[in-house]
Parts: structure tokens; sequence; C-alpha cells
């Protein structure tokens, strides 16, 4: 290979690298974001950034606000993924590593979940081995308070996003506050745990998978008198793991169909 032919080769996976960082920055805020945020989040000079984000916007990967300025993944890209998720069946992919949770936590119920509004939905799950136990009803929009899911998912939130999801629930006071402090300690600790909360006699516990926006929480729940206390700490080595393995084989909750 040439100077020349290894510079040119260099130039362009440079140029694909600071694309793929900017359509990575925008894919994080679904409403929009400004330039200026783009330039911090992908370490690259806004001017850089500014022309790139104009290239993506004419050629329709981005979309621009004419009244804020702010960009957003386009048509042209939604297109692209969802031809490419078409065929990708999250439950499916999803299925060997809750089977391999539930029988490595006792036989106990592991579940997959995403926040709709202000509900959770289990979207997969593989279901207890035991005569009695837990069962996660897939599909079913639930309340967002009153569970370690529930709370994992709030937990995954910005301040703004929060705000607005629990203003929505039209909780008192106290118990927004209440509600606050929880996610605040549960984004320290990174996981959550419930027991006897909204299902009497049962505990779970759940931890976050991928991000806000393409995010979900994982969790294994049962009879709260057979999946102790003193079961939690190696329960969460394991769905620490199992979310690792999801994480790396690329699988993104949020791409199933929650209407």
């Amino acid at each position: 290979m040439t100077t020349l032919s290894r510079h040119t080769k260099e130039s362009s996976v440079q140029a694909l690298e600071r694309i793929l960082a900017i359509v990575d920055s925008v894919s994080r805020a679904p409403s929009g974001v400004l330039p200026a945020r783009v330039a911090e989040e992908s370490g690259l000079s806004l001017s850089t950034v500014v022309r790139l984000l104009q290239s993506l916007h004419d050629e329709g990967v981005l979309l621009r606000s004419g009244t804020t300025g702010q960009y957003r993944i386009g048509p042209r890209l939604i297109s692209v993924v969802g031809r490419a998720t078409h065929s990708f069946d999250v439950r499916a992919a999803a299925a060997p590593v809750l089977e391999q949770l539930r029988d490595t936590s006792g036989g106990e119920t592991a579940s997959l979940h995403v926040r709709s509004g202000n509900q959770r939905i289990c979207i997969a799950a593989a279901y207890t081995t035991h005569p009695s136990g837990r069962i996660v009803p897939v599909g079913l929009p639930l309340p967002l308070t009153g569970s370690a899911v529930g709370h994992v998912l709030l937990a995954q939130l910005d301040d703004a996003t929060f705000d607005q999801v629990v203003d929505s629930m039209k909780l008192a006071p106290k118990a927004k506050k209440s509600l606050r402090l929880r996610v605040d300690q549960i984004r320290n600790d990174g996981y959550a745990e419930s027991a006897d909360e909204s299902v009497e006699g049962v505990r779970g516990v759940a931890v976050p998978i991928g991000r806000q926006d393409d995010g979900g929480a994982l969790s294994v729940s049962g009879p709260s008198d057979r999946f102790l206390a003193k079961h939690v700490p190696a329960t969460l080595d394991r769905l620490r793991h199992a979310a690792a393995l999801m994480e790396e084989s690329g699988l993104r909750p949020s791409t199933i169909r929650l209407t």
C-alpha cells in the first residue's frame, strides 16, 4: 500500500468514526439535541460537528428543527434500522439468557422489561420451574411504582424526564419525594430490590440493561418465603452477568413494539 492510499484509508476511517460519534450522541436525545451538546459528548470541535450535522441532515440521516435548531434521528436512518431489526426477534434472542439466569437462580422467574410512558411492560420471561412461583404477565402494562423493575426503569431516566413521568402518575408530594430518594439510591447502588410491595409475598431484584433511550430492566423474582434476602447478593451477580451478555450481543429491549 502506498503512502497516499494509506493516508486516504486512514482519513476515511477517521471520518466514519466522527460520523458514528455524532449519530450516537444524537440518538441519546430522542427529543433533539443542539450542536454544542453533540460537540461536548463526541469530543469533536464545534465547527466539525456543525459541518457534519448539516451533511447528515442533507442526506436525511438526521433532522433539524427549524425553530429550535436541534437535531434528531431522521427518516433515512430510521428506515435502515427498521429493516435491520425487522427480522431480529428480541424475545427469541433474550430467551437463552433468561433461561440460564432462571436456572442458576434457584429456578425463580427471570424477566426482561421496558418502560412505556408511566408504565412497565414485561417483554420476555423464563418462568419458574417450581410448582408455585412468580408469573410475570408478558405484554401487560403495570405501574412503575412498587416494584424493583419499575424503580430501575425510573432510575435510568434523566431528571427532566423523571419529573415528567412521575408528574403523570399524579402522586402526592410526599410519595413523589420518597420515590425520588429511592431512585437516587438505586442510581448509586446500580440495582433495586423490593419485597412485599406491589404484590404481597413476592421478592424481586432488578438491574438496568442498556441506556435510557434503548434500555430496560432485567429481574429475578419469586415468593419471599423461598427467595430470601440472603439470596440477593448471588442473584445480583447473575443478573449483572446476564445483562452484560445481552448488551454484548447487541440486544436492545426497546426494539420490541409496544403498540
